[in-house]
Formats: C-alpha cells, structure tokens, sequence
C-alpha cells in the first residue's frame, strides 16, 4: 500500500503548463466615451469562463470624500461601465462603494508597493498605474503589469482612454511607433515609444 501511495504521488507530481484562454476586448462606458480593454491571452487563473476580466480580491484602504479611513477584503467589480469595490469590513460588514464616494483606494503589493487608484472619467471608475514609462499605462485593477490598462499618460500630462486617436496623438513624434498606432497595434506602439 505504501509503495503504491508513493507511486502515485512521484506520478501525480508531474510538471504541467497551464492552459491559456482569450480574454475578449471590454468596454467600459465613460461620459468622455468609450474605453476599451483590448483582448489577450492569458494563462488560464487569469481567464473565466469568456466572462471578461477576472479581478482578484485584495486587503484595500478606501479613503472616504470626507477623509475618513476603511479597511478591508474584497474585489472591484464593473457593471454597466461603473466600477464598485464591496469588501468585508472588520467587524464582518459587507458595504459597496463607488468611485464618486471616495479619494483614494489602495492596496500593498506582495513586495510592499503601495498601488494606488483614483476616481476617474467621472467618477466611473478607479484608474490605478500598472506600468511606467513615457507613456504610463493605468488599469481599473491594482494589478501591476497587468495588460488589462484601459488609460495612457505621456509623462506627467492628462490621462486620456486608451483610443488609437488618443495613442497617435502622442507617439506623433516617433514614425516607428506612430506607424504601429496607425495599424491599431496600441500594445506594441507604446512598446516601442517607451523603448526610445
């Protein structure tokens, strides 16, 4: 019995590769107009069932319009083009809120970074640096590297939606990068304008 027990645990610890799943493009709905998440491939933890973004939960810090301070666990989740984030408080309440309620949200990186969103496109939504760069990128998830960004900011200048029209108007400057925004290839023009 035990040979057969240590047999099958050598066997069952077999190295496999995680299957990839595609993520199709979102939009979010913004009174500025729409925004759109491009679509990818992503290793399967990350996909869900072809229902879009799969947001984790997180510890976040919600700071209140009047500076008040809550704490707890919990996911931002978007419906109808607004972002909401309902966590479980202390004392064991569930209370929702939305971007025109707050500040500031946060959370801390398992590498003790502090990523840090605010309310955005009126209010529709929390935008949270992913990556720098000449042009940053911003997601609606406080989740760095994610390629799930939704917003560009060339240096310290406004923070437009990711749109091929907003993407050439700032890589203007560099053919190589204007060309791949010109084609809709946003990923790869931000690559290379970031790179020169």
């Amino acid at each position: 019995m035990r040979f057969f027990l240590f047999l099958l645990a050598f066997l069952g610890a077999v190295e496999t590769q995680a299957q990839f799943g595609y993520t199709p493009s979102m939009n979010i709905q913004t009174p500025r107009g729409n925004v759109t998440i491009p679509g990818s491939y992503h290793y399967a933890p990350v996909f869900y069932g072809s229902q879009g973004i799969a947001l984790k939960k997180y510890d976040y810090t919600i700071i209140l319009k009047n500076d008040s301070t809550i704490t707890g666990k919990g996911k931002i989740k978007v419906k109808k083009g607004i972002s909401s984030l309902t966590i479980k408080t202390a004392n064991g309440e569930n209370r929702t809120y939305t971007p025109s309620e707050t500040k500031e949200i946060f959370t801390v990186s398992l590498y003790g970074q502090k990523i840090s969103g605010t309310p955005y496109f009126s209010d529709s939504c929390w935008l949270f640096k992913t990556r720098g760069g000449k042009i940053s990128q911003y997601a609606i998830a406080p989740e760095i590297g994610t390629d799930y960004y939704s917003a560009i900011q060339k240096g310290d200048g406004r923070i437009f939606p990711l749109t091929k029209e907003h993407l050439i108007s700032l890589v203007n400057e560099n053919p190589e990068a204007l060309k791949k925004a010109e084609k809709g290839k946003l990923d790869k023009s931000i690559e290379i304008y970031n790179e020169h």
